[in-house]
């Protein structure tokens, strides 16, 4: 059953001050803006369970695009927590936004509709609990549909998010919903393998923790765990069918896409994130790759009203002069939030230069393998242990790109 709408007043806002900081983001063009929120909506799925959603859309006559992300993080986890043992940075956002997704109060003010949903087997939503899965995949599929057909809709739909509400826009847009008309992955691995479960090769605990204190406390009640990652792992130690199966399938993805990485998050998003942007068969497609705080940039006014050109253009069907913007925007990083702005026409950069480098017994990489191999170790029980490997250079070299790692 629908719970009734809420209205509430934007001009209330516009006086007082944002919820969470002050003229946070630019006002809109029209002041006198309600914003309408329906809660806990039940959209029907071909499998013939029901997926809550909450719509949160401009008060008024018109037909609008939707922006929308469906996860299993919660949606009515409000005001989304971002703190914890790390310094996440100015983190600008309001308490109608799910975590690590798109902000309702700064969309609705330019006429979007902003749609927030469980995933199947999560929150409130019918169903069993299939990551990046079958289920969870034609489960969404079906609700960009539905919001594609409903009468406050223009037919566009977009998705917007990071981390998971960035990873799951490869494998849905895979599946070609027509309403589906433009993406914003941020933050998105590909590789749950390698990326996340054994990164770089390495066995990393995050898979685990994520299971234990992200995934299984968000299940719906009754709600199966059809794919168990942590479970996985143990099974499937090494990277085989079980793994390969999970893949996205990136080279069939063709809305236009606007790919947004930081170099900060190696440790997980990184690699992935520049290979789903290098990878998918979109014509039209931008990546840009900062050097800030994922969730502080995210959320900044800059990366907002670039996130809107975009989808103004794609959703509105504004010309906003995307065909003019560089293919590729990164940062080149001197210091911690001291960096420059460039752009490029394609990634990798166009004008990369591979070099091999190789580890020595004296801890050095040089340019000439060594005569003979000599063993090197360090005690993995201690936490403070580590081998170092430097490498001087004998002229200004500008490091920017993807690092790989043979052992």
């Amino acid at each position: 059953m629908n719970k009734a709408p809420m209205y509430l007043s934007l001009a209330t806002m516009l006086a007082t001050g944002f919820l969470t900081a002050p003229s946070a983001y630019p006002q809109p063009d029209e002041s006198q803006t309600t914003m309408l929120i329906e809660r806990d909506v039940m959209v029907t799925t071909r499998a013939g369970f029901e997926i809550a959603v909450n719509i949160y859309r401009p008060n008024k006559t018109g037909r609008f695009p939707v922006i929308m992300s469906m996860g299993p993080y919660g949606k009515d986890d409000l005001p989304a927590e971002y703190g914890g043992l790390f310094d996440n940075g100015q983190i600008v956002v309001s308490d109608y936004a799910a975590f690590e997704t798109a902000d309702p109060e700064y969309w609705v003010h330019y006429d979007y509709v902003v749609i927030a949903a469980d995933s199947a087997g999560s929150g409130r939503s019918g169903g069993d609990n299939d990551l990046f899965g079958p289920v969870e995949m034609e489960a969404f599929y079906d609700v960009i549909e539905w919001a594609g057909e409903q009468p406050w809709s223009n037919g566009n739909v977009g998705l917007n998010g990071e981390s998971y509400f960035g990873v799951s826009q490869w494998y849905v847009a895979a599946l070609k919903p027509p309403h589906l008309k433009a993406i914003i992955p941020g933050e998105a691995l590909v590789d749950v393998y390698r990326d996340a479960a054994r990164h770089g090769g390495i066995p990393s605990d995050f898979t685990i923790g994520w299971m234990t204190y992200r995934i299984r406390p968000g299940l719906a009640p009754g709600a199966q765990l059809l794919r168990d990652f942590e479970a996985g792992l143990q099974e499937h130690p090494f990277f085989d069918d079980y793994w390969s199966s999970i893949l996205p399938d990136l080279g069939v993805v063709d809305v236009p896409a606007y790919v947004i990485a930081s170099w900060p998050d190696h440790g997980l998003h990184t690699r992935g994130t520049l290979i789903g942007f290098e990878q998918i068969g979109s014509e039209e497609k931008w990546l840009e790759i900062h050097g800030r705080k994922k969730w502080e940039f995210y959320y900044s006014r800059d990366s907002l009203e670039r996130q809107r050109r975009f989808f103004d253009q794609y959703l509105k069907g504004i010309d906003r002069g995307m065909a003019d913007v560089p293919t590729v925007r990164y940062e080149r990083r001197n210091a911690f939030y001291d960096g420059e702005t460039r752009f490029a026409d394609d990634w990798p950069l166009p004008a990369t230069e591979a070099r091999n480098l190789f580890l020595t017994a004296d801890g050095n990489l040089a340019d000439e393998p060594p005569p003979e191999a000599t063993p090197l170790g360090y005690d993995a029980e201690d936490a403070g242990a580590q081998l170092h490997f430097s490498h001087t250079f004998t002229e200004d070299t500008e490091i920017t790109g993807t690092a790989n790692l043979t052992l």
